[in-house]
């Protein structure tokens, strides 16, 4: 029997990149000493209020589970959770009903908005329009800004969003094939944003894997489907490259954030943070004269 390298008891789980096996407890405890490192650098004060994006999976869920744990005896600090209802049939509303039995054990405000009632059209019918797009990109835009209006409306200080470790290097290497060294520049901003509630990733420094085990020793209530629309992204290959990679070679998702953490000064600095004007459509921050969601909205208008 192979014994956890920090007591005696039954190894749990081995820590491939580590080298470390582990037992329930101290898996636990891993996990959670990560995640209280990832929230410490975000500085929450007393008074802030927090949005948590839950969509009912078990990312989303352990940040919510988690974040309310590490928070749970501050009195001057709210939390509240937003949940998007995209609109994809056979796959959304199970992820929604778990998310509402994670806000009532939790005791947690929740928030159920949908493309449907803020955009007018259902990711569905988007869809059926946009097929040859590809409708990740359309989906990923519009909730990104539902999420940020409604964290707005909740008058929230931060949004914390359930991004883990094969996300956040999945961005950082699909930013790279693609050539878009600008977007990666971006992908840790370095200042708040007027219009813009501040980010907050507890998860991005655990892989998956250890967020869907530790997602299980705690009972959460999630999701098992995948999005029926997830094959058509590109982010899909990139992320069977990395999993063939991680498999030969543990730890090379943690290598590539540490490749980019250490290029992160020079690509802010080649890319200055530019001063965002306002949609002359909807008045959300922008680059340009209109923001992209509102752009997607208007070519979508046309094919009606």
């Amino acid at each position: 029997m192979t014994r956890c390298d920090k007591c005696s008891y039954e190894s749990f789980y081995f820590q491939r990149y580590s080298g470390m096996h582990l037992c329930q407890k101290h898996f636990k405890e891993d996990v959670e000493r990560k995640i209280r490192s990832t929230i410490r650098k975000k500085k929450i004060k007393k008074g802030d209020k927090i949005a948590v994006a839950l969509s009912g999976g078990k990312d989303s869920s352990v940040a919510l589970y988690s974040f309310n744990n590490i928070f749970k005896n501050w009195k001057n600090l709210e939390i509240v959770a937003i949940t998007i209802d995209e609109g994809i049939s056979g796959y959304r509303d199970r992820a929604i009903e778990n998310s509402r039995l994670l806000t009532k054990r939790l005791d947690i405000d929740q928030r159920i908005v949908s493309f449907k009632e803020y955009f007018g059209y259902t990711t569905d019918e988007i869809a059926s329009l946009e097929r040859d797009k590809g409708i990740c990109s359309f989906c990923g835009v519009l909730r990104r800004k539902l999420l940020n209006e409604v964290a707005l409306e909740e008058n929230a200080t931060v949004l914390v969003t359930g991004h883990n470790l094969n996300d956040e290097s999945e961005t950082v290497l699909l930013n790279i094939i693609k050539g878009d060294i600008e977007r990666l520049a971006r992908f840790s901003p370095s200042k708040v944003q007027e219009g813009l509630i501040p980010r907050l990733k507890p998860l991005s420094s655990i892989p998956e894997e250890e967020v869907i085990l530790y997602a299980q020793l705690e009972d959460l209530p999630t999701k098992k489907e995948r999005c029926p629309y997830i094959d058509e992204a590109m982010r899909f290959e990139i992320r069977q490259i990395i999993k063939n990679l991680e498999e030969k070679h543990p730890g090379t998702r943690y290598a590539i954030m540490k490749s980019f953490y250490e290029l992160e000064d020079v690509l802010r600095a080649k890319y200055s943070k530019k001063n965002l004007g306002k949609c002359k459509i909807c008045g959300s921050p922008c680059i340009g004269e209109i923001c992209q969601p509102c752009n997607l909205l208007s070519s979508i208008k046309k094919k009606i």
